[in-house]
């Protein structure tokens, strides 16, 4: 099977207008004017009597946006042509013969939408192989029917093939991190962490859940957040405080005591300490001159208990 890419260097050089290409191969609609219009430069099969497949994308459009789709190529000295297509993300090609494949794809009401991983299939049709020569007619209604299950069978021949990049943590989905996050009965850190940091996570999934309820792993799982081991301090009623001689902000606060009370042994709390450099003021500052020096808050442990006497080192 043949695949034709449109990445970034080929679409760049796409005729039209109200639309941008980005450095992922996507398309951009800027839907200025209404009508957007891209026209890639032609395929080309090489062979003069190429067989095209199919046709494939992605497309976020909004619900009032309308995709129309043109195919055409010169087979034989020929003009064949194909559409339009509304809305549909596969189209079938195998009624055009040709060396080069030209594309238009029109957009209208398009602001805002992207169109992303757009290419050209070309395949034979094995299951209509198996037929007799009589019924192997191209574009005929037994081609184009199994050419469905054609579609199917190649795709997901296409994901067993590529099963072991769908995996791997480093180039998996997102919908594959939360997955693996479920198969380890970790909580699920969609709308929470970063990418970065839950791929980072996943990856030292393997040694956290080993010693997990132990204070190393609450102190690597901190490290891996927040950037510094903390300083950990134990109670007498199972209250665990961990403290940072760093600020941490309220996010990252609420993104600590989220992930660490999975790692925390069974019915512990969690509090998070965060050491703040004071303000003042330098020698050349004069107090009655638009100078304000801010006042101390006051620290609090556990329980509101004042810290009186206490040193956190």
């Amino acid at each position: 099977m043949r695949t034709y890419t449109f990445g970034y260097s080929r679409l760049k050089k796409a005729k039209g207008e109200g639309f941008l290409v980005r450095e992922d191969g996507s398309i951009f609609i800027t839907g200025n004017p209404g009508m957007s219009v891209i026209v890639p430069e032609p395929l080309n099969g090489v062979d003069e009597s190429c067989r095209w497949g199919r046709l494939i994308l992605e497309a976020e459009l909004r619900d009032d946006s309308i995709l129309t789709i043109y195919a055409e190529t010169d087979g034989d000295g020929e003009k064949m042509s194909i559409g339009p297509f509304t809305n549909q993300t596969e189209i079938l090609l195998c009624e055009l013969n040709g060396r080069f494949l030209k594309l238009r794809l029109e957009v209208k009401n398009g602001e805002g939408c992207v169109i992303r991983n757009l290419r050209v299939e070309n395949y034979d049709t094995e299951i209509l192989q198996m037929m007799p020569e009589f019924y192997q007619e191209r574009g005929s209604v037994l081609h184009r029917y199994l050419s469905i299950y054609q579609s199917v069978y190649t795709d997901f021949q296409k994901r067993y093939e590529s099963l072991d990049e769908q995996m791997d943590i480093r180039t998996c989905s997102v919908e594959m991190l939360s997955l693996m996050e479920q198969w380890l009965g970790m909580p699920d850190t969609d709308y929470l962490l970063s990418e970065d940091i839950r791929r980072a996570l996943l990856m030292r999934a393997s040694r956290l859940v080993k010693i997990r309820g132990t204070r190393q792993a609450v102190m690597e799982t901190a490290k891996l957040l927040a950037g510094e081991f903390p300083q950990i301090i134990e109670s007498d009623d199972r209250t665990v405080t961990i403290v940072f001689h760093r600020e941490v902000s309220e996010e990252l606060e609420l993104q600590l005591l989220y992930i660490l009370k999975w790692f925390l042994p069974g019915e512990c709390r969690a509090h998070i300490v965060s050491w703040q450099d004071p303000m003042g003021l330098d020698e050349y500052c004069a107090l009655d001159i638009n100078a304000a020096l801010k006042v101390w808050s006051l620290g609090t442990l556990d329980r509101e208990e004042a810290m009186d006497q206490c040193v956190l080192g």
